[in-house]
């Protein structure tokens, strides 16, 4: 949920002409407290914002600024707008029939140090042109929710996009969602990276935690057994390709400078439960059957919404 976490950070900030003030003050009230809601659900608060309004059943927030529960970040952002049905849903503990949430000039004031993603975070948002992108839609009866997109995205087009369907879906993941991940049942899974031309690739991020994980293994160590790990193991659930591919971005290790897609498909489906096999030390083939997976690394990746 950390990742999550982050997502929402950067997605509450969209500069928009100033509207005409709203003659629904109920509805406002409605808006602003959604937005709470939203932030609330994973661990931040509302600490101030210039004006929170509904136009049309659509909430919009200038000028927002969130903490965290404990205090350690805190993010500027100076437009958000959102459908209030969505936040409506929220607000009463199910899961929002579709949300479409839109985002810019989000900046990160203040991070923990000696974090390495908050550090990036915060150095990619300095410029406070941070923005974001998310829609979903949610079938109650069929328990299906199909996030089309969420993205992350620079001032200079780096980006990251994420888009998935998934089966198991219902009210809990707003109310636990903690609880509830493990039960979410995978269809399909579409992951994006673009590297930009000034902001290092958010794949470093990776590389600062893994060195943080294994403070006693220099980057050739560590890359060395990386190959190693593809070769014994994950080499037996990717193609050639995807192998080679997942090697070449390893070798270029912590400086990524192309692009970076994965896809998912779990033909019968994939209970997300079943990861933990992988922190147990079951064997890739054993935890991964029934599912295709395809790595891309290089400068024509195709990007969602390019």
């Amino acid at each position: 949920m950390r990742w999550l976490s982050i997502f929402y950070v950067l997605m509450l900030g969209f500069s928009q002409p100033a509207a005409a003030q709203s003659a629904n003050p109920a509805a406002d009230e409605n808006c602003a407290k959604g937005l709470e809601t939203m932030a609330n659900l994973i661990e931040l608060v509302v600490k101030s914002a210039a004006s929170v309004e509904n136009h049309s059943g659509q909430c919009s927030a200038k000028n927002v600024i969130f903490v965290d529960w404990r205090g350690h970040m805190e993010t500027a952002v100076k437009y958000v707008a959102w459908n209030a049905d969505g936040s409506d849903d929220l607000q009463a503990g199910r899961m929002a029939r579709s949300m479409v949430l839109t985002v810019t000039g989000a900046k990160v004031l203040r991070a923990s140090s000696g974090d390495p993603l908050w550090a990036y975070l915060k150095h990619a948002t300095d410029q406070g042109k941070g923005r974001a992108r998310l829609l979903w839609a949610y079938e109650g009866e069929d328990r299906s929710l199909d996030l089309r997109l969420a993205e992350v995205a620079f001032f200079d087009e780096t980006k990251v996009s994420v888009a998935a369907r998934f089966d198991g879906v219902n009210d809990s993941l707003v109310t636990n969602p903690m609880a509830s991940v493990g039960g979410l049942i995978l269809n399909d899974l579409s992951l994006l990276v673009k590297k930009g031309a000034v902001i290092r690739s958010p794949i470093e991020v990776a590389a600062g935690f893994i060195r943080r994980n294994n403070p006693r293994l220099n980057d050739a160590q560590l890359k060395a057994k990386g190959m190693d790990y593809i070769d014994q193991k994950l080499g037996r659930v990717l193609d050639g390709g995807s192998a080679q591919n997942l090697k070449a971005l390893i070798y270029d290790m912590p400086y990524v400078n192309r692009n970076v897609s994965l896809s998912v498909n779990a033909f019968d489906g994939f209970l997300l439960l079943r990861l933990a096999g992988l922190a147990l030390k079951s064997p890739p083939e054993t935890v991964l059957q029934g599912v295709d997976i395809r790595f891309g690394y290089g400068q024509n990746v195709s990007l969602l919404g390019d």
